[in-house]
């Protein structure tokens, strides 16, 4: 006001008319800390709406947002639009790019490739100026055999986030978790990895039940997590290659008082070459690497344990389709190899293409469970609203 003071009650109900008028499950009075990655998005987004600026940039948007979210973000681009706003819309989707755009630009290597209008894209010819070369397979999914059961959850609970959870991986088998944000997904996955507490139930791996109080008791029977938040929880950005790799299995290269470097840069090069990491060197410092390159490094970090059960969450987000491609046959290998991969993915063309099985949650419950022959957007969808 003109005494320079803030009308907390004026700002709270004028915040919530904007996350009303956006059709939002927000109260104005929530603390940004508490909500889920997809939802801190919205946020931003929201603030970007209420600044009332001329142009807006938008960098991956939706790399969190469920279809429900993205249809209100287009909503939202278009009345900006009609109000003369200019949008600079950064995406690796491209199925968002031809419903939203007016001209798309195509960036590789730090060079403008092309600058085509909507109309007259073609999206073969897209992913080729992306990449440099044609795709011939995007996703990457080889009939393997899959074997007993490895991790098995009965009745998990917890005080918050879940309840009453039931669910079975399998050696050798992609199973795919699909759901809207706020299906609590990820937080099912950290109770599991012990980074949450659970209020009940039991998690079994080869039928061996397990006291998972913290992430160590996960790690030592075989259970990674690789998060959706690579950036603050995956990897160190300002520490290197070579750190971030080992830092799982420091124990390995620590002998007493002296480090076996010779041993530790032996797997960075084993990693480097199998998944084909571009780095100038293993001190190159993290934070530089592409998106697609991080996460092959934060793959690499939990695969140097030779993990049983390999939780992906988002594995893909926030990753150029090139490197997307790569991901999918780093996963299709890890199974061919008879590992468990559960994959939580907001992405449901990634589920129907990479997954054997798929659950869906909905408000912290498994709303369905679909066998490979079942998978079909429109049933995930019809599960992942389903409250009963």
């Amino acid at each position: 006001d003109k005494f320079g003071l803030v009308d907390a009650k004026r700002m709270g109900e004028e915040t919530q008319k904007v996350i009303d008028d956006l059709h939002l499950n927000l109260r104005a009075d929530q603390l940004v800390e508490e909500l889920s990655i997809g939802m801190q998005q919205l946020v931003e987004i929201i603030k970007a709406v209420s600044a009332e600026a001329r142009i807006v940039v938008m960098d991956e948007p939706t790399s969190s947002l469920s279809q429900g979210e993205v249809e209100t973000l287009f909503d939202i681009i278009r009345l900006l639009k009609e109000k003369g706003v200019g949008i600079i819309y950064i995406s690796h989707r491209l199925e968002e790019l031809f419903a939203i755009t007016d001209r798309i630009v195509v960036l590789r290597d730090g060079k403008m490739i092309g600058d085509i209008p909507t109309p007259e894209a073609d999206k073969d010819e897209l992913i080729k100026m992306m990449v440099g070369r044609e795709l011939s397979s995007y996703y990457t999914r080889n009939k393997h055999e899959i074997k007993g059961t490895s991790l098995e959850v009965k009745g998990l609970e917890h005080d918050k986030y879940f309840r009453d959870i039931n669910f079975h991986a399998r050696y050798g088998e992609i199973v795919g978790f699909a759901g809207l944000v706020g299906a609590r997904r990820t937080e099912l996955m950290k109770t599991i990895f012990g980074a949450y507490q659970k209020a009940g139930g039991d998690i079994y791996l080869d039928g061996k039940k397990l006291e998972i109080k913290r992430p160590q008791d996960a790690i030592d029977n075989g259970i990674v997590y690789v998060s959706e938040d690579r950036r603050d929880e995956g990897l160190i950005l300002k520490n290197d290659v070579k750190f971030n790799m080992g830092l799982v299995c420091l124990g390995d290269f620590i002998r007493g008082v002296g480090v076996k470097h010779g041993a530790w840069d032996k797997m960075v090069e084993d990693y480097r070459k199998k998944f084909s990491i571009k780095i100038t060197s293993s001190r190159q410092l993290t934070g530089n690497l592409s998106g697609g390159n991080q996460q092959k490094v934060v793959l690499s970090k939990w695969l140097a344990k030779k993990p049983k059960v390999i939780i992906l969450d988002e594995p893909t987000r926030g990753i150029d389709v090139g490197s997307k491609a790569e991901i999918y046959a780093i996963i299709d290998e890890l199974a061919a190899e008879g590992v468990s991969i559960i994959m939580v993915s907001s992405e449901l063309p990634e589920i129907i293409n990479m997954c054997n099985r798929c659950y869906v949650m909905c408000e912290g419950r498994i709303t369905g469970e679909l066998a490979e022959e079942e998978f079909s957007q429109e049933s995930m969808m019809t599960f992942a609203t389903s409250r009963e």
